[in-house]
């Protein structure tokens, strides 16, 4: 927090300011307070003094704010300091310092906030007038966060420099709201004082009378006069004579100082500072929406300002969610007013929105630790999102998605990356047990706002704010929700705050994919599951984690495959008929070899959420296990519109070309694939897998070996191939030191035998691979699977043996092979 006359002692003073004394030695640092322990003094004002402290509940860093030492016996401070507390806390905005609690210990009163890094806007301007492009900026958020107060019924009363923090990314924070005015509350101001700061109060507040929400603006207008100017609009050497301009003169046009500012601007600085109330901006949006017109519009510059132009149109395009919102949430009551008189407007877009990208959620709330929150919120809208849109608008992968998080990319170039028309953005500020959530929605191709609102609400009323979202954006592009998406949407859902923030802690976790966070994210999905048995997400989590420990651990694959069917099961309890639970019965049918079933569930989660890239995925694999290979290519391709930027999802596109035998084309979608990440080891796996059928086996073991090394110890889901390879080109004591290393695992569950039996098969040691396959037909191999159909290493040299066909009737694969089996 920044007060006027705040003074640190380690800072250098200030070109006209006081210098401090040294300060003395101070009994509160070091002790702790309630669950504080003060670390040191920040500074110290008129208001209050304010300490950086740990909270040792919480493990974070906050400001505390204390009375003057003078005034802790004074019954109207310690009330001005709880309304202060109260006022801020009744606000959730990203321009808004977060107030935690207000607390007493060993009989002092204080505030708990927010502890931000930065300096106030009255040491910035000290140093020489602010350029044009970054007061509007400021000017713009400040209006916004004006906005939320007045419409909760607050008005803050002490607008100035001193009272703005410039945080360390020059983003604006309104502080001290200890003079606020809260509807249907008393005034607090001590007998004998002057509320406010001369220079930047109204003339009905120097006039004594009743001043409300329009002062505030006044006030506004007076910090951009001093912004672009350098110095106040109304100026005298004492406090009368201030008092005297205000009531009396004009303050002097800054387009005729040789300034580098449009016409345009004297007109906006004129009406914010007019002196009847009446003839002022009636409400901060009106003045945001003004200075949003003024930096949009090239054609408002005087001649010769080009360079002005162009600078003020690239702030906009700089600008992230929380800068964003400000305009578009002022132009609401514009825009509601011209469709009330039947005016037409810009929708926003040229043509039918048929594409759509959720960007990464930006976490305001000033704590690192409620990033988890942010990307969960953010996948889940996602997803409700592509479960809602049905066919008619593409909603790209969070995969992809997430590759954006904190780009500095304009939106034109991220479209053009992930081929959609609109991009969703936004922000999240948590406090408590409430969160507020700001939203754009944006045509990609102009960088234009088509809608923009913000959502508060309790935690527990997350999902139903998130259903909210979905549908007004389906309304926004013209989309018809699908009927089981209405429904849903409709549906009010309730959370425990605690299970849902442990799912979405357990599915960041999981995300991660190394084996310690998809063992730390399976126990946060517990323990949500044990606060709330009935959430169904959580499950959903499980699933994936499990069937990616399959690749990334060495735990035995059955004891994982049961886990899976626990989770399917509960899943298909808790919500029966979803997407989610129609795509683990998928899996499990698909483990069971009952294809025609797996089929069913397939179709029917893509027909819930023809958006979830991951379904695409597994039924490509699907098809081309029961050889319709042309039907699985088209899925695997769909997988790859909406996932356009994994590295995965491309090499797994490579793969079906391979199994398709369209070689030179496999080869290339693996080099996509490594242009994506150089490091992805199924690119060089699957490279290794065309050289193999193209009898370049010195090249294949090269590419697996580094595939091997990517995937990392002990990666043995590339192990049959390399086995094969080595085997192949001759090296039998290479490709024998790999059979021994997989039996010896094998035996304790941790190895698919259908690896061995590859090796076996390129060794010609066809015994020995009919062996372990018939252990993998025991264990339910999803490879043998995979080479029974025809799409791995080794089936050529096992095909024509009466033993491959027995296989293939046991795993009910005979029936699409028939001239085969």
């Amino acid at each position: 927090m920044i007060f006027e006359g705040v003074c640190f002692w380690r800072s250098r003073p200030l070109q006209g300011s006081r210098r401090c004394a040294p300060p003395r030695k101070n009994r509160l640092i070091g002790k702790t307070l309630s669950h504080y322990k003060i670390i040191e003094k920040l500074g110290e004002g008129g208001m209050g003094v304010v300490y950086k402290a740990e909270d040792l509940a919480l493990g974070r860093t906050v400001a505390l704010k204390f009375l003057p030492p003078d005034s802790v016996a004074r019954e109207e401070d310690k009330a001005r300091l709880v309304h202060e507390a109260r006022a801020a806390a009744a606000l959730l905005h990203p321009n808004i310092c977060p107030v935690y609690e207000i607390a007493e210990a060993e009989g002092r009163t204080f505030i708990s906030m927010a502890n931000i890094e930065g300096r106030s806007l009255k040491g910035r301007i000290e140093e020489g007038p602010l350029p044009l492009d970054e007061a509007l900026s400021i000017a713009r958020q400040l209006g916004d966060a004006l906005a939320a107060a007045h419409a909760k019924g607050i008005i803050h009363r002490d607008i100035k420099p001193a009272n703005i923090l410039l945080t360390t990314d020059g983003r604006p924070m309104l502080m001290d709201f200890g003079l606020a005015k809260v509807s249907g509350t008393t005034k607090l101001t001590r007998t004998g004082t002057t509320m406010g700061t001369v220079a930047y109060m109204s003339p009905e507040h120097v006039q004594g009378r009743e001043a409300d929400h329009r002062s505030d603006i006044w006030a506004l207008g007076a910090v951009l006069y001093e912004m672009v100017s350098g110095r106040p609009p109304f100026g005298g050497d004492y406090e009368a004579a201030m008092l005297y301009s205000i009531l009396n003169e004009e303050p002097a046009p800054l387009s005729g100082e040789g300034k580098d500012v449009p016409a345009g601007f004297d007109g906006i600085l004129a009406k914010a500072l007019a002196k009847d109330p009446a003839r002022r901006y009636q409400h901060a949006a009106e003045l945001v929406a003004d200075l949003d017109a003024l930096a949009r519009d090239s054609e408002a510059l005087p001649a010769g300002r080009a360079r002005t132009a162009n600078r003020l149109g690239g702030v906009w395009k700089r600008w992230r969610p929380w800068q964003r919102v400000t305009a578009a949430s002022a132009a609401l009551a514009v825009i509601a007013g011209l469709l009330w008189m039947g005016v037409a407007i810009w929708t926003g877009h040229g043509g039918t929105i048929d594409s759509i990208g959720v960007l990464p959620l930006v976490n305001l709330s000033g704590d690192s630790e409620k990033e988890y929150l942010a990307q969960g919120v953010t996948e889940q809208l996602s997803t409700k999102l592509g479960a809602a849109m049905g066919t008619q608008v593409r909603v790209v992968s969070q995969q992809t998605m997430r590759q954006f998080k904190d780009s500095k990319e304009p939106m034109p170039e991220i479209g053009r990356r992930i081929r959609v028309k609109a991009l969703v953005e936004g922000s999240l500020i948590f406090a408590g047990d409430r969160v507020e959530i700001i939203v754009n929605l944006i045509d990609a191709a102009r960088d234009r706002i088509i809608w923009s609102d913000r959502y508060e609400g309790s935690i527990s009323d997350i999902l139903n704010m998130q259903s909210e979202i979905v549908q007004t954006i389906g309304t926004k592009v013209g989309a018809r929700l699908m009927d089981d998406a209405r429904a849903e949407l409709a549906r009010r859902e309730a959370v425990d705050q605690r299970a849902y923030e442990a799912f979405l802690r357990g599915r960041y976790l999981v995300n991660m994919g190394t084996v310690e966070s998809l063992k730390s994210g399976i126990e946060k999905c517990n323990e949500a599951l044990r606060i709330d048995p009935r959430y169904a997400a959580p499950w959903a989590v499980l699933v994936d984690a499990y069937l990616f420990q399959m690749q990334v651990s060495s735990l035995p694959e059955q004891e994982l495959r049961d886990l899976v069917r626990q989770a399917g099961r509960r899943a298909e309890e808790v919500a029966p008929g979803s997407w989610v639970a129609e795509y683990i019965l998928a899996y499990i049918a698909y483990d069971d070899w009952d294809w025609e079933a797996a089929g069913r569930h397939f179709e029917r989660a893509l027909r819930l959420n023809p958006n979830e890239s991951g379904v695409h995925l597994m039924y490509g694999q699907y098809l081309m296990n029961v050889n319709r290979k042309n039907e699985a290519l088209e899925h695997i391709l769909k997988s790859y519109q909406l996932d356009p930027l994994s590295a995965f999802v491309a090499a797994n596109v490579g793969f079906q070309l391979w199994g398709l035998k369209k070689y030179d084309e496999a080869l290339h979608q693996a080099e996509e694939a490594l242009l994506l990440d150089k490091n992805n080891w199924v690119a060089h796996w699957l490279k290794g897998a065309v050289f193999i059928d193209t009898g370049r086996y010195r090249e294949a073991v090269a590419e697996i070996e580094s595939s091997r090394r990517l995937l990392g110890v002990p990666g043995y889901a590339v192990v049959g191939h390399l086995g094969y390879a080595r085997a192949k080109l001759g090296d039998r004591s290479g490709a024998e030191a790999l059979i021994k290393e997989l039996e010896e695992n094998a035996l304790q569950g941790r190895v698919d035998p259908v690896l061995a039996a590859t090796i076996y098969a390129g060794l010609g040691r066809t015994d020995d691979a009919f062996a372990s396959l018939e252990r993998g037909f025991r264990e339910r191999s999803a490879t043998l699977i995979t080479l029974l159909s025809r799409n791995w290493p080794g089936w050529r040299d096992l095909e024509n043996d009466p033993r491959f066909g027995d296989l293939m009737r046991r795993t009910g694969l005979d029936r699409y092979y028939p001239s085969r089996a």
